[in-house]
């Protein structure tokens, strides 16, 4: 478990360094490459000349890194904790006999429904005029 939160620890962390530096050692003309805030935002960066409005487009795309990135971690780790529980428990029996059990219930459910829609549909074939429905 530790190692698990180890690694997503260093991923986050590889990650965000990574955004960041990307996004502040990039040159400010955007003339060789799209610049990264512009392809987290899907938007074409502001001039050079307005400073402010290039300053706080960037520092928006960089709160979109910081938003999107822990989430993505998140559903992964708990997505993995799940399937690692279920396999723990699936090991150990616990979850065989509760399984078996709950298949066998709703196989019986499906057919007794279909059984009693079955003898309805029969039923009310009886009434109609048409010998092809029955």
């Amino acid at each position: 478990m530790r190692f698990i939160t180890l690694l997503l620890l260093v991923a986050f962390m590889s990650l965000s360094l990574l955004g960041f530096t990307a996004m502040v050692s990039s040159s400010m003309d955007h003339a060789t490459a799209p610049c990264l805030g512009s392809l987290a935002q899907n938007g074409a960066c502001p001039p050079q000349e307005h400073t402010l409005a290039s300053a706080l487009f960037h520092t928006n795309a960089l709160k979109v890194f910081s938003t999107t990135l822990p989430f993505a971690i998140a559903v992964l780790a708990v997505l993995s904790l799940s399937f690692f529980g279920f396999s723990i428990l699936d090991r150990q029996g616990g979850l065989g006999s509760y399984t078996l059990e709950l298949c066998a219930r709703v196989r019986e459910r499906i057919r007794v429904r279909t059984t009693s829609l079955f003898r309805l549909h029969k039923l009310l074939a009886r009434f109609e005029l048409s010998p092809s429905s029955l």
